[in-house]
């Protein structure tokens, strides 16, 4: 498996066998026609009720039922690697300028150098700081936010409570970029996936604390030079239909 797994036991009895993170010693040819596990394994028990496994990420292992029902809860954990941080940085330098070039493969030694340097700028600036805490708080790793609803009012025409009685919240870090070549949209980070909104967008998200709530006449009244109340709502409707931010009392 490519995340870490606890195995916890709740009735009957199971047999689990765990071979380490090589099986090159081990005969696994008769493995298919066979109920009988091959030798070699690093550790071999029988899960009985109230038992508790844990089986590290590339562990290769083997579960044999012992001729009774049985039934466990599979837990699994997928912690981001470092794979998974270069991915993240890619995404961040597309809204750079040089993203977009074509690479010179036939250009000279110069305009190659030009090139190499430019781009190796464009990344280490997407590095700065500790990498780690920022990847967590612009991606939200692999954690899936607790669902939040705003009945009634995401079912209503507006999405919005009237008036100025409610707050409003992001439900993670976002962060704000250029939509591309046009000045006419921003992109917005947020939980790992990128959304593209009206320029205006920015004005609003700049001036949330967070995921901490906001009263809405505060927020109207940060941007009251930029845009109008009702812009705001239609801005605010946009984040609340694509699951980004919640609404909650005032």
């Amino acid at each position: 498996d490519n995340q870490e797994i606890f195995i916890l036991h709740l009735d009957g009895r199971k047999r689990w066998l765990l071979y380490g993170r090589s099986i090159d010693q081990v005969d696994r040819r008769d493995l298919a026609g066979t109920s009988i596990p091959p030798a070699g394994a690093v550790l071999d028990e029988i899960l009985t009720p109230g038992d508790l496994l844990y089986i590290p990420r590339g562990c290769y292992h083997l579960a044999v039922p012992i001729d009774e029902p049985a039934l466990h809860l599979t837990l699994g954990v997928k912690n981001p690697r470092g794979s998974d941080l270069v991915n993240w940085i890619v995404r961040r330098i597309r809204s750079h300028e040089i993203a977009g070039q074509d690479a010179p493969l036939l250009g000279g030694a110069d305009e190659r150098r030009r090139y190499s340097d430019a781009l190796r700028r464009a990344v280490l600036a997407a590095c700065e700081g500790d990498l780690v805490e920022q990847y967590v708080a612009e991606t939200g790793s692999n954690v899936k936010p607790r669902p939040a609803f705003t009945l009634p009012w995401s079912a209503t025409l507006d999405g919005l409570p009237p008036g100025r009685t409610f707050s409003i919240a992001l439900k993670g870090a976002a962060r704000v970029t250029a939509g591309g070549a046009s000045d006419a949209s921003v992109d917005v980070e947020c939980g790992g996936r990128t959304y593209r909104f009206p320029r205006g967008m920015r004005w609003l998200v700049e001036r949330l604390d967070g995921e901490r709530a906001t009263p809405i006449d505060r927020v109207i009244e940060a941007v009251s030079g930029q845009m109008d109340e009702e812009g705001l709502r239609t801005l605010v409707a946009m984040l609340l239909a694509h699951d980004l931010v919640v609404i909650g009392d005032a």
